[in-house]
């Protein structure tokens, strides 16, 4: 009842209950405690004791929205209020209530912020969405509310822009408030402006789809989250075998099944949503075993659509390629080695590329590929000529627009040759071999700007001339020696190029011959090309020696002298340009006087007769028709102690002992290697097969002996020092050192060239060269020989293609790997020799 001054009433019956309540609330906290006097602020208050169906009151005015959050937690909308502080009083059903004197207060705003959109305007209940507020009038400090739950993170982009974090939320709509504080108070609130939903994931596909246990795969679909569990069949992923690595894509190492078939894919989220791809994943025992080893070109562009060359091992055909487990635009099988793909678009960075055979072999070169986002924007307008034969060497000129200096070109995915970019519109490039049709153009500046010309280049079949040889193959390098190219299929019109230089005064005499003037060029070996009008050519590599103008000779650059015996010197030097004999000269001291001994027109000789024990100096010049060189440096050796041998002390015969895959050669006799030079010979044909080849010298024979001995495989020959075995060989009468020389055969050259350069070719058994010492019935494999040995291996020049040469290799222990070793070629003969005091493995390549 309510009775005025003037004794008017007013009755509204049964309008309030006494109760005697269970519940008491308490109110702790309240935040904020500054409100706008417009209402509609979502305030947190902290308390206890807070029960299902809470009400709360500003100042006896019911908040229009009361979420109970906890019996310790509830959020209340403010309703409007003139500006002053309030009562804040919580009462729960029972009628406990909770009262906070002044716990709020009424302000007059002082800014006015309004929310336009949020972007995105969805997110998991989880919360941890990024969004960006749209609206105005944002300030400093400013709050924002989803739901009466502050975001955890608030950026103030500018005064229309926000960038916040949301909190967890209840699926559905949410009101989003935002608030500005302290002098710049001031509220605003979009109902349903954002929206909580649950995870809602989609595996479209799975990225290969067949393969063994241990294929890295990847899942492509949505809504995939941080967290996520993934199973094939009943066998769960373990978590270091998984990578969620967009909301798009999740990584996965395949378990192992205990058998082979189609299995189920099932993504499960952390809220537990699911998504199942029904016998998405094919377990399989493949053939095949391929290995991706690499990419040319290795960066792209963003967008995708260029090709790309992979170098491998057993690809097969209908093979599948996948960039980052995204599938290739197309696919070329070129063979068992190569692949032609087409990147599909992506996100920026290293992604892992994987080739899939048809069998479901598979293999996965991790970071391969790196995509890049350009900042140039290059076009291709036109390809002139847009058409040449299929050889390649067509001289195409690319308009366009934004080329970019070191700019890249590829005809079919095959990189041009000699690219040259004239300027940001204009590029010129000869193209590669390829096979007849259409191919695209593509141009990659350095920055990975790519553009594609599709079909911009047409291969067309031809018949390629031939060369067979020419007469003379050689003249002066300053040119115009007349010569005549013998071949096939020649043309009319045809033009020759010698060492690139154009040759002078062409003429095609018939189909098979053509004569021309050769163009000054560089001294040595350059490639004769003839290039037919229709644009088919043909190469013959050192097809032509150009020959520096006869002149004087000049020193020799080195000379070497050795002990041969008692009374004989070996000298020996390298042969010189134009020489037509050389002088020895001699001296018994190193500053003279030098008096001519001998001439030869060889580069080795023997000074003999000469004293015993005695040390004598040498110098070389060379001579011909036009005059006589400088002397090369002076060397000197000493000649040997001793007489000549006496005929009683000839060396004894070897014996050769074979057994089962194993060859020995024995030299056992105190005198045996005293006064004369073995050669242990094995070269007949029937010790070929026998894999082990070793020699034992006893430790007197190696205790006397004077003189080196040889051992000659037929393709690998050692020379062999005493000194060399001589120092460990200190026990008794009976030991002896036995070297060791083993074929490791086939299988052992096929492991070797996987590690060699790509295009090697291994053109000679690969051998272990070692030594052992046999002492007291025990076996103790050396690491050393004490003097340095000699190896040599011949090849035969038959087996080397254009181009190549033989390189002696050897094996690196300690790093793992095949490494060319710094052997000398001999300058008449087709044989490398290496010195060394370690015990080697060695093979000759082709390369």
């Amino acid at each position: 009842r309510v009775i005025n001054p003037d004794g008017g009433t007013a009755i509204l019956p049964k309008a309030f209950n006494y109760k005697h309540p269970a519940s008491k609330p308490q109110i702790f906290q309240v935040d904020p405690t500054q409100v706008p006097a417009a209402g509609g602020q979502p305030v947190t208050i902290l308390g206890a004791d807070f029960r299902e169906g809470v009400k709360v009151y500003f100042d006896g005015l019911a908040s229009p929205q009361v979420d109970l959050l906890s019996e310790g937690k509830i959020i209340a909308v403010t309703p409007p209020h003139p500006p002053g502080k309030v009562d804040l009083i919580v009462v729960n059903d029972d009628g406990g209530n909770a009262h906070l004197p002044q716990g709020v207060e009424y302000l007059a705003p002082q800014s006015e912020p309004v929310v336009f959109s949020l972007e995105p305007d969805r997110g998991p209940v989880d919360g941890g969405t990024p969004v960006v507020i749209h609206g105005k009038d944002f300030r400093e400090g400013i709050k924002v509310f989803f739901n009466g739950i502050p975001a955890p993170a608030v950026e103030l982009l500018s005064y229309k822009e926000l960038r916040v974090i949301t909190p967890p939320g209840r699926e559905g709509p949410a009101d989003v408030t935002v608030m500005n504080t302290g002098e710049h108070l001031g509220s605003f609130t979009l109902k349903n402006a954002f929206t909580y939903v649950t995870s809602n994931p989609k595996i479209v596909s799975i990225n290969p789809s067949q393969g063994v246990a241990g294929t890295e795969a990847y899942l492509l679909g949505e809504d995939f989250r941080e967290g996520a569990r993934v199973f094939f069949g009943e066998v769960e992923v373990p978590a270091q075998d998984l990578r969620v690595e967009s909301q798009e894509r999740v990584w996965v190492k395949v378990p192992a099944q205990e058998r082979t078939g189609y299995f189920d894919v099932r993504l499960v989220n952390p809220d537990g949503a699911e998504a199942l791809l029904k016998q998405g994943f094919r377990y399989r025992l493949p053939d095949s075993r391929p290995v991706v080893k690499e990419l040319s070109p290795s960066r792209g562009p963003v967008i995708g659509h260029i090709i790309v060359t992979i170098i491998g091992e057993d690809f097969r055909d209908q093979a599948e390629v996948y960039f980052g487990g995204i599938t290739a635009l197309s696919v070329e099988v070129i063979d068992g080695n190569t692949i032609r793909a087409k990147i599909p678009p992506h996100s920026p960075g290293p992604k892992d590329v994987t080739v899939t055979n048809y069998d479901g072999g598979t293999h996965t070169l991790t970071a391969a590929f790196t995509y890049e986002e350009p900042d140039s924007e290059p076009q291709i307008f036109r390809v002139e000529p847009n058409k040449g034969p299929a050889v390649g060497e067509t001289a195409i000129t690319i308009s366009g627009n934004d080329f970019r200096p070191g700019a890249l070109v590829y005809i079919g995915g095959v990189p041009a040759r000699e690219v040259v970019v004239e300027n940001y519109q204009t590029i010129r490039a000869l193209t590669p071999p390829g096979e007849e049709g259409p191919k695209d153009v593509t141009v990659i500046n350095p920055d990975q700007g790519a553009a594609t010309l599709a079909k911009g280049f047409t291969y067309y079949a031809i018949e390629l001339p031939v060369i067979y040889g020419l007469d003379p193959d050689r003249g002066e390098s300053t040119g115009r020696t007349r010569v005549t190219l013998r071949g096939e299929r020649l043309q009319e019109g045809a033009l020759v190029f010698v060492g690139g230089r154009p040759a002078q005064e062409v003429q095609v005499q018939d189909a098979q011959t053509l004569t021309f003037l050769t163009p000054p060029g560089e001294p040595g070996w350059q490639e004769v090309r003839v290039r037919n009008p229709d644009g088919g050519w043909a190469a013959l590599p050192q097809g032509f020696l150009y020959l520096r103008p006869r002149m004087a000779p000049e020193a020799p650059d080195w000379l070497e002298t050795d002990r041969a015996d008692h009374e004989t010197i070996k000298i020996q030097w390298p042969p010189v340009e134009f020489a037509n004999y050389y002088e020895i000269y001699i001296s018994d001291s190193r500053s003279g006087p030098y008096r001519f001994l001998d001439q030869t027109i060889r580069t080795v000789y023997y000074a003999t007769g000469l004293q015993p024990n005695t040390r004598y100096y040498f110098k070389v010049r060379a001579v011909n028709e036009l005059g006589v060189s400088d002397f090369s440096y002076e060397d000197n050796a000493r000649t040997d102690r001793g007489e000549k041998a006496v005929p009683q002390l000839e060396p004894e015969e070897m014996l050769v002992q074979s057994e089962t895959g194993r060859l020995t050669a024995v030299i056992s006799s105190a005198r045996a290697l005293a006064l004369a030079a073995y050669q242990v010979d094995f070269t007949p044909p029937a010790y070929q097969k026998i894999p082990l080849k070793t020699v034992r010298i006893s430790r007197d024979a190696l205790q006397q002996a004077v003189w080196s001995f040889t051992i000659d495989t037929g393709k690998l020959v050692l020379e062999v020092p005493p000194y060399s075995l001589l120092p460990v060989l200190t026990g008794s009468s009976s030991a002896y050192g036995e070297i060791l020389i083993r074929d490791l055969g086939q299988a052992e050259a096929e492991r070797a060239l996987k590690k060699l350069p790509r295009g090697s070719r291994i053109i000679s058994p690969v051998y272990s060269v070692g030594w052992q010492l046999f002492e007291d019935k025990e076996i103790l494999p050396q690491g050393l020989f004490y003097q340095e040995i000699t190896l040599s291996m011949d090849y035969a020049p038959s087996l080397m293609g254009p181009g190549e040469k033989a390189v002696l290799y050897l094996y690196n222990d300690d790093a793992g790997r095949w490494e060319a070793a710094a052997a000398v070629k001999d300058r008449y003969l087709p044989r490398l020799t290496l010195k060394t005091m370690r015990p080697i493995w060695v093979m000759l390549v082709a390369q």
